[in-house]
């Protein structure tokens, strides 16, 4: 039996999204594409202030956790984040300890910020006998002792001259922009 749609223009209706809901949105919000998304009771995260009799529903949920004092309260601003779920003692984050806490949250819980980072890691290479070089392989040549390298980030002065560099300013994951919404009240 197919669902029946739901009334639109009826008035105000409970929807049962509970309140500090964030999700995804894939459409936009820019009021040039002349969508309110705020009249579905919806507002992007983008860190902005709100006043906590403006806006009780969303305040009992988050109360000052990422701010504000008083009669006024902020939301998260996850504008440019990738969202990683709190580790829960699980040890899937292994910095989890060093994470910077929200305003008023701590280190290990929701709304905490990383940095980003690059793991540790070694590049070994092939050694040459002694006075030889010989250039292959991608490098100009090689020097007659190679080391390996361990390196805890970028390391500017080893880029062999011409090498290209997929990113000089971050380690990321593969991505698409999306816009993260969070749901303010109960009513629409």
């Amino acid at each position: 039996m197919p669902v029946p749609p739901i009334p639109l223009g009826l008035g105000p209706h409970v929807d049962w999204t509970p309140v500090g809901t964030v999700v995804a949105f894939a459409g936009p919000t820019q009021s040039s594409q002349n969508l309110n998304i705020e009249s579905y009771g919806w507002m992007v995260c983008d860190g902005r202030t709100l006043e906590v009799s403006q806006y009780p529903e969303l305040f009992a949920m988050l109360g000052y956790w990422y701010g504000g004092s008083a009669s006024n309260f902020q939301i998260p601003d996850y504008r440019g984040y990738f969202l990683r779920m709190v580790d829960l003692g699980s040890g899937n984050d292994p910095d989890a300890s060093q994470r910077t806490p929200a305003a008023g949250g701590t280190a290990e819980g929701v709304g905490s910020v990383q940095l980003d980072a690059i793991q540790t890691h070694e590049h070994i290479y092939g050694q040459n006998t002694a006075g030889s070089a010989q250039a292959g392989g991608g490098a100009e040549a090689l020097p007659t002792t190679t080391p390996t390298l361990t390196t805890s980030g970028p390391t500017s002065s080893l880029q062999p001259p011409g090498n290209v560099r997929v990113s000089q300013n971050e380690t990321r994951a593969r991505n698409v922009y999306v816009t993260y919404l969070i749901k303010y009240n109960s009513m629409r």
